[in-house]
């Protein structure tokens, strides 16, 4: 459901827009009078029509669901990340439009120095040769949404601008010595 006023999108039972407040809720409209005719029954070709014309819509329906449906994935959930891998699949998955959530829950990593920090990373060296993303703390949590990457550190409340597995990684492009793991929870609403 899309706010009115702002055009943000928002969960679909929700009353008010989370962005800017507006009421999501319809006024009453006035009910019109409903004018019955008594049905035809439907006899020789039209009844072998109408059920031929309804089997085919099952089949097709059924196929469709067959061949586009993904596996369902969890919307909320825990994971490890450790220093030492490149990006790594958090096993969720994100539609165009929501809110994600990432908030860093415990653990420590190293970036392979005489340092051990938090997923906030290294807070004196944004600008380590060695960082996938330019201008953010060295050794921080980070994230690719898509071919979107942001930084997130202690966490994070973001739009998916576009649909797509969710990937996360130490920020170090040298990551053979690194050392430990991050926990991190995930939300998407």
């Amino acid at each position: 459901m899309y706010c009115p006023n702002c055009g943000t999108r928002n969960e679909d039972n929700s009353m008010f827009c989370y962005q800017c407040g507006t009421s999501l809720t319809a006024p009453a409209q006035p009910s019109k009078p409903i004018s019955v005719r008594p049905a035809l029954p439907f006899q020789g070709q039209n009844l072998i029509t109408l059920v031929a014309v309804v089997v085919a819509t099952v089949a097709i329906g059924a196929l469709v669901l067959v061949v586009l449906r993904q596996p369902p994935r969890p919307s909320n959930g825990v994971t490890e990340v450790e220093a030492h891998g490149e990006w790594q699949d958090t096993g969720m998955y994100v539609q165009k439009g929501q809110t994600v959530i990432i908030k860093y829950l415990s653990g420590n990593w190293s970036p392979g120095r005489d340092f051990v920090v938090d997923a906030n990373g290294m807070t004196d060296t944004p600008t380590d040769g060695n960082n996938v993303l330019k201008g953010y703390n060295h050794a921080s949590l980070i994230a690719r949404i898509g071919e979107r990457v942001f930084y997130v550190g202690a966490g994070v409340a973001l739009l998916a601008g576009e649909s797509s597995d969710i990937y996360l990684r130490m920020n170090d492009r040298d990551f053979e010595n690194n050392s430990g793991r991050i926990t991190v929870g995930i939300e998407i609403r």
